[in-house]
């Protein structure tokens, strides 16, 4: 198992039976390198609260419970510093018994499903990570400041608008053969 900047391992034989809680909280260090893998200028607070219920006979192991974060991005028009928040449900299942084999050929991804159970490997969980991957995919990844709008670009320039001779003779499949094609200027 991989060690993650938010390493919160747990050995799921030594998990109790029945129902638990477990809450997590980032230190500056681990915010620290976590804001690095996620491109963020800080991550100022990541907590966690979890829900485990544990059944050992069947392997299992139910995750519920929520997020809360607080961090700087960067804003991708102005390139200003963007404070934002998250607060989102987390929601994973576990089994100890889950390999390649069990999984369907067809995946149907209709949103009244639940998610596939994870499989535990070496007999341990990453509730740390499990957290982190959930802040990851809550990013904004194109956070714009309010108000901000990218004027770069104008499809109706005729500046942007390549000449006619240009479009045929630069565009198409065959367009780069026939530059080889052509005979090279001493």
């Amino acid at each position: 198992m991989i060690k993650s900047e938010f390493y919160r391992i747990y050995e799921v034989r030594k998990l109790s039976d029945g129902d638990s809680d477990l809450s997590l909280e980032a230190a500056r260090e681990e915010a620290d390198a976590l804001a690095k893998r996620f491109d963020l200028e800080s991550l100022d607070s990541l907590t966690a609260k979890l829900h485990l219920t544990v059944d050992q006979a069947a392997g299992s192991v139910c995750v519920q419970g929520s997020l809360d974060a607080e961090f700087v991005q960067t804003c991708v028009v102005t390139l200003k510093p963007l404070p934002a928040s998250v607060h989102a449900s987390i929601v994973r299942k576990f089994l100890t018994n889950v390999s390649a084999s069990d999984s369907p050929l067809e995946i149907d991804l209709s949103e009244t499903d639940d998610d596939e159970p994870e499989p535990i490997i070496d007999g341990k969980i990453d509730f740390g990570e499990i957290v982190a991957e959930q802040l990851g995919l809550e990013i904004d990844p194109f956070p714009r400041a309010p108000g901000s709008e990218f004027t770069g670009f104008s499809s109706d320039s005729a500046e942007n608008q390549p000449s006619e001779a240009d479009s045929e003779a630069s565009s198409g499949p065959f367009a780069a053969l026939a530059r080889l094609k052509e005979p090279k200027q001493k």
